[in-house]
């Protein structure tokens, strides 16, 4: 036992610490830092229920922050959003395209079909391009030839459909109305299939007449384009604009210096213009322009007191006809 004795003797008992030597640190707060809260020490120890075993439901459950079913509903809306999205930009429905992949305006192309029972030289297959402006505009290209109407797109009403066999069954449905197109004129509904990455198909079937079915394929429009053979013989005094106005309506040429000219006419609500080349030499006009084929126009003309003076010439069987064709007047800005 005196052995033992040595192990509590000061020497070997930890020094103390003097009032001078601990009045510089702040006990408290050593304590703190090293101390668990009781809630801490009942998670990393459970208690022992009566039987021994731990008591695993004792220890509390973690928290979670968004719950699986507000991910869920999130999700599903943006997929809705997207698809909606895709189905917008991608897949074209209508008449006139709509989306980021739309374009200011809608070309589509119709080949008219030959008239039966014409010859070999005569058949023909012009092409028609009917363009869809944002505003409700229609322009439709045939050559260097150009038509302007205008077009709505609404629902059929009862009164539209009133003396059809079948109109009760048409009510409702989305129509296309195009008017003073100077090419078909009338109500017609519509079908369209494919998409941005397919090729495009557009067929109007006439309300009033279904056996009259259009097909429309999509193509951009290309204006007619004009190469002169020979030497361009130009007439200074012709270069400008002129009008002619009359009863029916108005009618006005631009020629240009460069040998081009353009002609717009506007009658009976219809809009038309066309465009091609012209050449003056030994006091006739032609003029060069498209419409089923590349054609030709000669006038006799004179200039005078800001006067032009045309008149046709034409020629048929051999034989060669004039008819007058207006005194256009020179306008001046």
């Amino acid at each position: 036992m005196d052995e033992n004795k040595e192990f509590l003797t000061e020497e070997a008992a930890p020094e103390a610490l003097s009032d001078a030597d601990t009045k510089d640190y702040d006990l408290d707060a050593f304590d703190e830092d090293f101390s668990q809260p009781e809630e801490a020490l009942q998670e990393e120890e459970p208690q022992n229920s009566a039987d021994g075993a731990a008591d695993v439901s004792a220890a509390p459950k973690k928290k979670r922050t968004v719950q699986f079913t507000i991910l869920l509903s999130a999700a599903i809306v943006l997929v809705v959003l997207l698809a909606a999205v895709v189905c917008r930009l991608f897949f074209f429905q209508g008449v006139v395209n709509t989306g980021l992949f739309g374009t200011k305006t809608t070309t589509w192309h119709y080949q008219a079909k030959p008239v039966a029972g014409a010859s070999a030289d005569e058949a023909t297959s012009p092409d028609f391009y009917f363009i869809y402006e944002p505003d409700g505009r229609l322009k439709v290209e045939l050559g260097s030839f150009e038509y302007q109407g205008a077009y709505t797109i609404r629902k059929l009403e009862q009164k539209d459909v009133a003396d059809l066999e079948n109109g009760d069954s048409l009510v409702g449905k989305p129509v296309l109305n195009i008017e003073n197109s100077g090419i078909i004129d009338g109500k017609f509904l519509f079908e369209r299939t494919g998409n941005v990455f397919t090729d495009s198909t557009l067929l109007l079937t006439s309300v009033e007449n279904d056996t009259v079915k259009l097909n429309f394929d999509a193509r951009e429009y290309v204006p007619a384009q004009f190469e002169r053979e020979g030497e361009f013989h130009k007439d200074d005094a012709i270069v400008g604009e002129w009008t002619y106005k009359n009863e029916v309506g108005e009618q006005t040429f631009v020629f240009e210096d460069d040998g081009s000219y353009s002609l717009k006419t506007m009658a009976n609500n219809v809009i038309q213009s066309q465009h091609g080349i012209y050449d003056c030499q030994n006091g006739q006009l032609t003029i060069y322009y498209q419409y089923l084929n590349d054609q030709a126009q000669t006038f006799k003309y004179t200039i005078a007191d800001n006067k032009l003076t045309l008149t046709m010439v034409m020629e048929f069987m051999g034989q060669t006809y004039e008819q007058p064709a207006g005194e256009f007047t020179k306008v001046t800005k």
